[in-house]
């Protein structure tokens, strides 16, 4: 959604008024992100339908911003000072928890790579879908998505660290996420 991009845009940019008037309409007619947010809330009462539907506007906003940029729109959206109503924090809080996905898959991936401490990465990773109450398919899909997106091609040696690393649940999703890659990689070669 383009008023989505265009918030995460002023987030970005670390202006309070433009993070203001990318959320908020000025004028009678003019629709900003609080409008669209405020007119969905009225036609539907079902519990956590806009959430989901906010998340999904903001992974679409952030998913060419690099890891800098990730980590600025995370700071620069407590920046925000006036916009205290449930529909800002309902924003602020997809925004935050689209950011902090990215960030974390990274971070998982760059421990994966550093050989660090892959369990206390995936525990981080895993926890952000625990605290947002995501189902365990749902989490599951989500990180496997993210690694997908993250994950370089890995060299010979990395790869043999990963066959030989004893099975934990990070590892046995890096494998899995690894095979995935192959077996499309394989089918587009055909």
């Amino acid at each position: 959604m383009a008023l989505a991009k265009e918030f995460v845009a002023a987030v970005l940019g670390g202006d309070p008024e433009k993070m203001d008037r990318a959320f908020f309409a000025r004028q009678k007619g003019e629709r900003k992100l609080y409008e669209i947010m405020h007119a969905r809330r009225m036609c539907k009462q079902s519990p956590g339908w806009q959430s989901a539907s906010v998340v999904e506007w903001f992974r679409e906003a952030v998913k060419e911003y690099s890891i800098d940029q990730l980590r600025a729109i995370g700071e620069h959206i407590y920046e925000i000072v006036g916009a205290t109503g449930l529909l800002f924090q309902e924003a602020r809080t997809s925004l935050v928890f689209s950011v902090n996905e990215r960030l974390l898959a990274h971070e998982f991936v760059d421990t994966f790579l550093e050989r660090g401490d892959l369990a206390a990465a995936f525990a981080n990773f895993e926890r952000l879908f625990i605290t947002a109450q995501l189902d365990p398919l749902r989490t599951n899909q989500r990180m496997t998505a993210l690694l997908h997106e993250n994950l370089p091609d890995l060299s010979p040696d990395q790869e043999e660290w990963l066959a030989q690393a004893e099975d934990s649940p990070a590892v046995i999703m890096l494998r899995k996420v690894l095979r995935d890659l192959r077996a499309l990689e394989s089918s587009s070669n055909c």
